[in-house]
């Protein structure tokens, strides 16, 4: 047997224990006898608890920064001009 999950719109998410051969889509809720749909999970994170799950959601989330909060600025803020002509593989080498 396998645990699945449904979801009744008066009484929530509830999980019952059926045969593969059993289940189905639409079941009526143990409580009110309403129609339950059948609710799908990512495969292991019913098991994962509710603090792993939340954190695991929130990372799949892209993080916005402003320019000002990104560290490690890859500009230049020193007043010297940078060589037109330089060649890095013969640095120590001059002509």
């Amino acid at each position: 047997m396998i645990l699945y999950a449904f979801k009744c719109g008066k009484c929530g998410i509830f999980e019952c224990w059926l045969r593969l051969t059993e289940v189905q889509n639409e079941i009526s809720c143990p409580t009110c006898k309403g129609a339950a749909n059948r609710v799908f999970y990512p495969p292991g994170l019913m098991s994962f608890p509710h603090a792993v799950r939340k954190r695991i959601e929130d990372s799949a989330l892209p993080k916005i920064k402003k320019r000002e909060e990104l560290s490690g600025s890859r500009q230049h803020h020193h007043h010297h001009r940078h060589s037109v002509k330089a060649r890095p593989w013969q640095i120590g080498h001059s002509l």
